[in-house]
């Protein structure tokens, strides 16, 4: 009874939460579950952004192991594990790593984003 369903049934409940606009914070928990790598690592690639670090960080970590030559998840794998460092050094001025992200698009230095 523990037996996992199939991707496609798994890809379904993804998509559909996704299309009528369900919370999609803990999607991740689907995506997880997906035997087809490729199919996992697009997922993540699509919804990483509406999750919590620890999630986004945790299926990136995952794709990133499943698909060696994911090269853009690894980037962002990266940035997101800088994002956790200003987190816990900076707990007073930002709350989620989706606010340090969209101040970090506009900052031209680490220095102006922790200063404004």
């Amino acid at each position: 009874l523990t037996q996992r369903p199939p991707d496609y049934i798994l890809r379904l409940c993804v998509k559909r939460a996704s299309s009528v606009g369900e919370n999609r914070s803990e999607l991740w928990r689907h995506v997880q579950r997906l035997r087809n790598s490729r199919l996992q690592l697009a997922l993540t690639m699509e919804l990483y952004k509406c999750w919590n670090l620890k999630a986004a960080t945790d299926m990136l970590r995952l794709c990133c192991s499943r698909v060696p030559k994911a090269v853009e998840a690894q980037r962002i794998l990266k940035l997101l594990q800088c994002y956790a460092v200003i987190l816990r050094q900076h707990p007073d001025k930002f709350r989620t790593w989706q606010e340090i992200d969209a101040r970090a698009s506009e900052a031209r230095s680490l220095e102006e984003l922790l200063v404004a």
